[in-house]
């Protein structure tokens, strides 16, 4: 399918415009492709992210071969005061002070070695042809997702969409553009992340395949870039309830250690994989030994040594808080002090600093590590309230601010029961 739109739509800046107009210049077609596209028909977002791919519009000139030319291209563009620089694939990251960086790729095909079968293949285990003249089937079937084998030609407005990427769009629906999708792992990470990050389900047909992903080859890297885009929690939960499919020894392993908790609160806090670690220590879902949940996290997300140390001497100081005597914060429920909303204690912290007997607790906790900073930020990530006078407020918090985040932290992970 192919239409056009009105390229000012896109609010692009006149920098890319000029671009655009320059590859003309040199007999060259540039095709806005990618998340910028999507996002655009899908949210109206205008592009922020330029991914650009290459097409000749005239016959090359004699004796020159598409490869060379267009290096000859991005070459003469350092007289405009362009900068580049060359990736793998005939990509190119071209800089201007007036847009920052974009990409630009050759249009090209790609073929996996040995056709499809069940071997276990990587994410760039394939042979790449760059080509100067294609057509948007050929060209946009080495994508992943229809919704993104998209391009607008930026001089003409003509909308490229060979697999009906647009409808796709309307209906909310994943479907892969050819079935090499299946031979990189990467593209089921992609369609998790998606599933989470757009709301999108899969086709019939994608839903009905999954099993034909082959992870053996997948690396840590890519699973953490992925999960880390969406929620790594549900992203995670997502993957391992997915149907037989190959994985890795990391990630069995992974999978042994990460226990998915029933109640949720606070998971959408959660940005990145040290959020997930932290979030499961701290809130103590995993089951096992915590050395061996530690040992695993830490390898496959490759934290450092003295970090991890830190967070599991406030999970230590956190369990010896706990063993405080609990009769005066059950007082403290029994007479409203303290309410529940969900998994997560809301408080009115006005009435609990003005009837708490400070020194009494202060004496108590302070044999425990006095900077528990890294629990307080961790019970604002789980979406605790705080209300108090600002009179109340500015008289306690500043002397004795480490003892309340202490004890916020440890109302945080009393029992429910009253």
């Amino acid at each position: 399918m192919i239409r056009q739109i009105d390229v000012n739509l896109l609010e692009l800046p006149a920098s890319i415009i000029t671009l655009a107009e320059t590859f003309t210049v040199f007999g060259l077609q540039l095709i806005l492709v990618g998340g910028a596209t999507r996002d655009f028909f899908l949210k109206g977002k205008k592009p922020r992210d330029y991914d650009f791919e290459v097409r000749s519009l005239t016959k090359l000139p004699p004796g020159e071969n598409w490869i060379n030319y267009l290096h000859q291209v991005i070459e003469a563009l350092k007289d405009l005061d362009y900068s580049y620089e060359k990736l793998p694939f005939e990509v190119y990251r071209l800089s201007h002070k007036k847009f920052g960086v974009v990409e630009i790729a050759s249009a090209r095909v790609e073929e996996y070695s040995g056709g499809i079968d069940l071997r276990a293949f990587g994410h760039s285990d394939f042979r790449s042809t760059p080509i100067a003249f294609i057509d948007d089937a050929l060209a946009f079937r080495r994508r992943d997702f229809t919704i993104n084998a998209i391009g607008i030609d930026l001089m003409t407005g003509m909308v490229h969409d060979p697999f009906g990427g647009l409808e796709h769009i309307k209906q909310k629906i994943l479907h892969p553009c050819f079935d090499h999708f299946f031979n990189d792992p990467v593209r089921l990470l992609r369609l998790i992340r998606f599933e989470l990050q757009l709301e999108f389900s899969p086709s019939p047909f994608l839903a009905n395949n999954l099993a034909r992903f082959n992870l053996l080859k997948c690396s840590s890297f890519y699973l953490e870039q992925e999960a880390n885009k969406s929620n790594p929690l549900l992203f995670y939960k997502r993957l391992f309830d997915l149907p037989q499919v190959r994985v890795p020894k990391f990630l069995k392993e992974l999978k042994s250690v990460i226990k998915i908790p029933q109640d949720y609160s606070g998971y959408e806090k959660i940005k990145d994989s040290w959020d997930l670690f932290y979030f499961l220590l701290l809130r103590n879902y995993f089951n096992g030994d915590t050395d061996h949940f530690c040992l695993v996290m830490g390898e496959v997300f490759n934290f450092p040594q003295k970090k991890m140390g830190q967070a599991i001497q406030q999970k230590n100081d956190l369990e010896e808080i706990k063993k405080l005597k609990k009769e005066y914060f059950r007082n403290l429920f029994k007479s409203g002090a303290i309410s529940f909303c969900g998994d997560i204690r809301v408080f009115a912290l006005t009435r609990l600093l003005a009837s708490l007997d400070r020194d009494n607790f202060k004496s108590k906790l302070e044999q425990f590590s006095p900077d528990c900073l890294i629990l307080i930020d961790w019970l604002f990530h789980l979406g605790a309230n705080f209300k108090f006078e600002k009179e109340l407020g500015e008289k306690y918090l500043p002397e004795n601010k480490n003892l309340w985040r202490n004890l916020t932290t440890y109302l945080l992970f009393l029992p429910t029961e009253q």
